[in-house]
């Protein structure tokens, strides 16, 4: 695998892990809501939900705590999905009954749209039922055991498997992902798609993961299968698939991906149940009732009339239709002309019967929906010849209550109370947010550039003035008013991703580098110092970097490997800072370049070393390890320092009496003010 794609994956790796543990973290042994009841809720397939106290809590009890609010705020998202998955549950019981999507939608008038419509979650309980039915995984390991998959992404086994089980704590759980589009896999090998063949009973295996083939939510080789099915004739492909079974969610990816007709026939006479709902395959801007949306969303009519001889028909509900799915895919554009093959879909539709279903605007002259195949219609600008082929059907609102299901209607109060249980403590965790901020004393963002814009405005030492407010003030109008260079000059970039190494070496020995090469050459040398750093140290320009950003993540490992490769830590930024103020991440790497005699230059305007210590200090409650090395880094005690030691005076009254036992000089005068902005 080539050495850019594998460490996006170890990137993955790192923020799927460190979100994944933030989440079990924040789960408490409190009180769910499923408590409030002496009988348990009938939707039993819904997680408990993690409420930041108990549902039951009365108005005269305790308020919430900042902590509450904050671990409330971390599982917002959980919050929200739960209450979502109350009537999942409900509308799957139903549509498992026999109900179908026009029966459960008289019910939305009871649904209070919070962040998913109505329709939304109908999707989601098909996609549920469509799981089922097959088999799914969140597993990732899985894919470890597939024959032919590691020769796929160019790994071997071992490295597979690796990759595997570091994934395997995540599954389906998060929304962080990354996504590999099939066409940037160079040199794909027939052999490794034969082998995919090979795997007789994982074949139709569908695996969640964060590896998002296509922006899909599952693999499997199945998928793969179909996916690469050019890279073998049509003779080939038949005689690979001949011992397999396919399913609606490959017919799905074949016609989303518009495989020629002759391979979707193939697929087809190995399907079986091509009519199921396509779970794997849906649109952000419209839910496909089966893989006949799929073909009218792709405008592929040929395909269209394939399904239709075997059974498969497109959507047509009370309040939508194939050809409200057609017209939601066309442009907006009023100029913008229909194409051929957009038209003779239309025309298949409306022969096969389907009308426009949606409603007349006030004045008649438009016709529209605002379903999920939502659509606008100027009669104005729409084609004569095109309208003369178009039947209009005006669908009617819901306006009288219907009897609803016990179990659904259980499901809409249940849901309903743990809205507003969400909504009353997101009021009330707002509240409590502004007045520990109040407490805190930090002047609100908007002060702060208000202030600056002021001076700016009327200062002549704008940057003096700024600084000695705070330095901090001085440090966002620096970054505000940051030039760039005029003119890119990029050849050793080229030179460097064209691997051409030696060459790269005499250039920058013998060239001044532009902010842009050094950035860029600098980045390269954190990330792969063996390759890069004879490069570097090969400069003669004294260009620096434009930050210290990407060192902020260096290990100590990499550091000890910058070290013994020669790279001098005493290097500083476009701005005059050390590598001191960005190592502050990892106490090791810091303790690495004091042990260095790393310098800082604490005369130079914006927060110096020991502001930026003294900050951490604060944020973590905690003092810095190694405060006591920097103190004795500064020799002149500035007022900025003294604010800051007045905060942690204020809040933090052990740290703050460590901190002066430490140095006397550090004692705040009477009456110095904390810092105000942050």
């Amino acid at each position: 695998m080539k050495k850019w794609f594998l460490a996006l994956f170890i990137f993955l790796i790192v923020l799927s892990y460190y979100f994944y543990h933030s989440e079990i973290i924040a789960i408490t042994s409190e009180s769910t809501l499923n408590q409030h009841s002496e009988t348990p809720s009938i939707l039993s397939s819904a997680k408990p939900i993690d409420i930041a106290v108990n549902i039951k809590r009365t108005e005269t009890e305790k308020e919430l705590t900042p902590r509450q609010c904050k671990r409330f705020y971390g599982n917002f998202s959980a919050h929200i999905r739960d209450s979502h998955q109350i009537l999942i549950d409900a509308l799957g019981l139903e549509l498992r009954g026999g109900a179908t999507r026009d029966d459960l939608m008289q019910y939305s008038y009871m649904y209070t749209t919070s962040y998913k419509s109505y329709e939304d979650l109908i999707h989601l309980a098909k996609v549920k039922i469509a799981k089922e039915s097959i088999e799914y995984t969140n597993k990732v390991g899985h894919v470890a055991e597939w024959k032919g998959f590691d020769s796929y992404l160019g790994m071997n086994k071992t490295e597979l498997t690796v990759l595997a089980n570091s994934l395997e704590p995540v599954g389906d759980t998060t929304s962080i992902y990354m996504p590999i589009n099939t066409k940037d896999i160079k040199g794909v090998s027939r052999e490794a798609l034969i082998s995919l063949h090979e795997n007789d009973k994982s074949f139709n295996t569908y695996v969640a993961s964060p590896l998002r083939f296509d922006d899909r939510s599952v693999v499997s080789p199945s998928i793969l299968s179909v996916t690469h099915a050019q890279l073998f004739t049509t003779e080939e492909y038949q005689g690979l698939i001949a011992e397999h079974r396919f399913t609606a969610h490959e017919l799905a990816v074949a016609i989303n991906g518009q495989l020629p007709i002759e391979y979707i026939k193939l697929i087809i006479e190995q399907s079986d149940n091509i009519g199921g709902y396509p779970a794997f395959e849906q649109s952000d801007f419209a839910h496909y009732e089966n893989i006949a949306d799929i073909a009218v969303a792709q405008f592929n009519t040929e395909v269209l009339k394939l399904l239709a001889a075997r059974g498969v028909t497109p959507n047509d509900s009370a309040n939508t239709s194939g050809l409200n799915l057609a017209f939601s895919r066309l442009p907006d554009d009023p100029n913008s002309q229909i194409t051929p093959k957009q038209s003779e879909m239309i025309e298949y539709l409306h022969q096969s019967g389907q009308k426009l279903k949606g409603h007349y605007s006030d004045d008649g002259k438009a016709f529209y929906s605002s379903g999920v195949n939502r659509f606008y219609i100027d009669f104005t600008d729409l084609d004569k010849t095109l309208m003369s082929k178009l039947n209009f059907q005006e669908v009617d609102s819901i306006e009288d209550e219907m009897n609803v299901p016990i179990e659904l209607s259980k499901a809409f109060a249940e849901y309903g109370e743990l809205k507003q249980v969400i909504s009353q403590q997101s009021e009330q965790c707002a509240d409590i947010t502004r007045k520990e901020k109040n407490k805190e004393g930090f002047e609100p963002a908007k002060k702060m550039h208000d202030l600056i814009s002021e001076i700016k405005n009327n200062s002549k030492h704008i940057a003096e003035e700024l600084h000695q407010i705070d330095p901090l003030l001085y440090q966002e109008w620096n970054q505000q008013n940051r030039v760039r260079e005029n003119g890119k000059q990029i050849e050793l970039i080229n030179l460097l991703r064209t691997k051409q190494y030696s060459e790269a070496a005499d250039f920058v020995s013998a060239n001044s580098l532009s902010q842009d090469e050094t950035n860029y050459l600098f980045l390269l040398v954190l990330q792969e110092t063996d390759v890069y750093i004879d490069i570097w140290n090969a400069r003669t320009d004294s260009t620096p970097p434009n930050n210290f950003y990407y060192f902020n993540s260096v290990t100590i490992e990499q550091a000890k490997g910058l070290y013994d490769r020669g790279f001098d830590f005493n290097l500083k930024d476009h701005e005059g800072s050390s590598l001191l103020a960005v190592s502050l991440k990892s106490e090791e790497v810091f303790k690495m370049l004091i042990g260095l005699e790393v310098t800082e230059d604490f005369t130079r305007l914006g927060r110096d070393l020991f502001d930026r210590v003294l900050d951490k200090s604060y944020k973590e409650g905690k003092l810095f390890s190694y405060i006591n090395e920097v103190a004795q880094m500064v020799e002149v005690i500035e007022p900025s320092h003294f604010a800051r030691i007045e905060r942690l005076k204020r809040f933090y009254p052990q740290e703050y009496q460590t901190l002066i036992e430490i140095d006397k000089r550090l004692i705040p005068a009477e009456g110095t003010e904390m810092n105000k902005y942050r």
